[in-house]
């Protein structure tokens, strides 16, 4: 029993090792020409979503160093998690929750003036569903038309709740696993 202790401490000592590890900073993390390539590819599909979204609304803006600051604080994220927990790949499911949240606790589409309307209130939470969505390609028509309240339900939680990405990839894991069933 004393050994087994002693081996979960040293398992937990190395994890926060490797956490505080210099090496596991931002910048030694996303200074590399593969990590900058993903910036520059997410960050490209984010805007075009938002365009695609919100183009035709003059209350809204994206921030474009807020998105970048998003995408990085993701890519970070997603490759802390896969160092802590030993996964050589993440599968869609998570990479679409790890956007999802980023974008709606970042916020990177901000409001011009007073704004009322409650679809404006939660476009960041909206382009967060529909980034995700778009990595998992479900048409948010398609995901409608078989569950009418799923989208409201995932923007609740995104607009009041603190999520974590991890319980958002098992929901959508299932989720794509009923959707294309």
């Amino acid at each position: 029993m004393t050994a087994d202790l002693n081996i979960t401490d040293d398992v937990s000592l190395a994890a926060l090792d490797a956490l505080n590890d210099e090496m596991y900073t931002p910048s030694k993390i996303l200074d590399t020409p593969l990590m900058q390539g993903r910036i520059r590819h997410y960050m490209s599909a984010i805007v075009d979503l938002f365009h695609q979204q919100f183009s035709m609304n003059s209350n809204l803006r994206l921030d474009i160093e807020l998105l970048r600051e998003t995408v990085e604080s993701c890519l970070c994220d997603i490759y802390r998690l896969k160092i802590f927990r030993g996964i050589r790949q993440e599968d869609n499911h998570k990479r679409a929750a790890f956007f999802m949240v980023w974008l709606a606790r970042i916020k990177p589409i901000q409001r011009v003036g007073i704004v009322r309307d409650e679809a404006e209130v939660k476009a960041n939470e909206l382009l967060a569903l529909l980034f995700g969505l778009t990595i998992l390609t479900i048409s948010p028509r398609s995901l409608h038309a078989k569950y009418p309240t799923y989208i409201s339900n995932i923007l609740y939680l995104l607009h009041f709740r603190a999520c974590f990405p991890e319980q958002i990839a098992s929901e959508l894991f299932l989720l794509d696993e009923h959707f294309r069933n």
